[in-house]
């Protein structure tokens, strides 16, 4: 499937140092609780901050794709057999709340940890006392724990989103592209990784503009970016933050953020402006589901979630980290059908560090014996990122060409 043109210069990104930095109330259940698949249920569990309203992430959705996952695992006959029971715990984007998250996966005893969103990091220390795999983590966590931890398999990857999105930009004709980040250090750690990606697309960035996290009025950030020459800017910044500056900056400039930063409907809430957005990420849009069963796989599960009264499926909720989510499960019931005696959180990480050729559909093969050369980044085992691009007319995002982006290698030619 995977037959497309790769960008980027084949060099060794080995030398290349990125500083990474950017319970519970279980939640709910679904599905006997054993550590082992020997007579019983094979338990997993699911992290995610919900309900909170303290600022940061808020993903439902998030724990929908994995409920509906499990679910159907679970009428397909289970894992090897055996029915799987999935946990929930809130992490609140709270570092104490992670933390006693990890704790309870250690005191249930469950296999795996799947499709965990963590702001704040503090889950993986638990884990990784107990040998307990995480499978499917979204990366993003301030203390770089699920990118550097031996228990974490990371195939999402917003961080290398944002080093293609100057070259997603430049392939649409732009000639100067700014950037646009909020002034705090998570936020600034990232915008140093699309300077990095502008100087691979030969397009550094300029003007490059930091702004305050509660900036609500994005008309002079726009002017200042068209006074400069700018006619394409990187956003990293909240979903709120990308389309107030789109309605400010309008049709004088195109647009790039992260996959999975803008949910169609707010793209839609956008008007005309968004007409020049892109995202680069992992996966293809939800549009191209003809071209991939697993999407047609996702959309089926998530669409009897949402029927059975799972409002958390609805279909305008669903986004890359839902399908990031979704794709965890799968990536343990494929691995762990390789065991040959019982599924335990021990024999499931041993086949995981043995996998050379996950195939999980909408990503290249995975192969979990070669880390990524960068500190920091080394759990990352995709750095292959696409472009999606807005589509005003059908209201939702479409796929900006068949070309396929490295950002391991544009990270290297940054680096001349």
């Amino acid at each position: 499937m995977f037959n497309k043109k790769i960008i980027g210069v084949c060099s060794t990104a080995a030398a290349l140092v990125l500083a990474m930095g950017a319970c519970s109330d279980g939640d709910g259940s679904s599905g006997g609780s054993s550590e082992s698949s020997s007579g019983g249920t094979i338990k997993l569990m699911t992290v995610a901050p919900t309900e909170t309203s303290t600022g940061g992430a808020n993903l439902p959705e998030s724990i929908a794709a994995v409920q509906a996952a499990v679910t159907a695992l679970n009428d397909r006959g289970g894992i090897k057999g055996q029915q799987v029971e999935l946990t929930v715990c809130n992490n609140k984007n709270d570092a104490t709340a992670a933390a006693a998250c990890g704790q309870q996966a250690v005191d249930e005893k469950v296999v795996a940890v799947v499709g965990m969103y963590s702001q704040t990091g503090g889950e993986m220390a638990p884990l990784e006392s107990a040998s307990i795999p995480a499978v499917g983590s979204v990366g993003i966590a301030g203390d770089g724990s699920e990118l550097t931890s031996k228990m974490s398999f990371v195939y999402y990857n917003p961080v290398f989103g944002f080093v293609a999105c100057p070259s997603v930009l430049a392939a649409d004709g732009v000639k100067q592209i700014g950037g646009i980040s909020s002034d705090v250090a998570a936020s600034q750690r990232t915008a140093a990784l699309v300077q990095a990606g502008g100087v691979a697309a030969g397009k550094p960035i300029d003007p490059n503009i930091k702004l305050p996290l509660n900036t609500s009025d994005y008309a002079p950030a726009a002017a200042q970016l068209v006074d400069g020459g700018a006619d394409g800017v990187t956003m990293v910044s909240t979903e709120q933050g990308s389309v107030a500056l789109m309605r400010a900056g309008g049709n004088k400039l195109k647009y790039c953020n992260a996959q999975g930063a803008l949910s169609e409907p707010s793209l839609a809430s956008a008007g005309p402006s968004a007409a020049g957005f892109y995202e680069s990420g992992p996966f293809p849009p939800f549009s191209a589901a003809s071209e991939y069963p697993e999407l047609q796989q996702f959309t089926t599960e998530m669409d009897a979630a949402f029927a059975s009264g799972d409002k958390a499926a609805a279909p305008e909720l669903r986004k890359a980290t839902s399908l990031n989510a979704w794709l965890a499960v799968q990536a343990v019931d494929k691995v762990a059908e390789q065991i040959s005696g019982d599924v335990t959180s021990a024999s499931l990480l041993d086949q995981l560090n043995k996998t050379t050729d996950l195939d999980l559909g909408v990503v290249p093969p995975l192969n979990f014996t070669q880390q990524t050369p960068i500190p920091g980044l080394d759990r990352l085992f995709n750095t292959t990122v696409r472009a999606n691009k807005w589509d005003a007319a059908s209201k939702q995002l479409v796929p900006a060409s068949d070309t396929l982006y490295n950002g391991l290698e544009l990270l290297s030619k940054s680096q001349g």
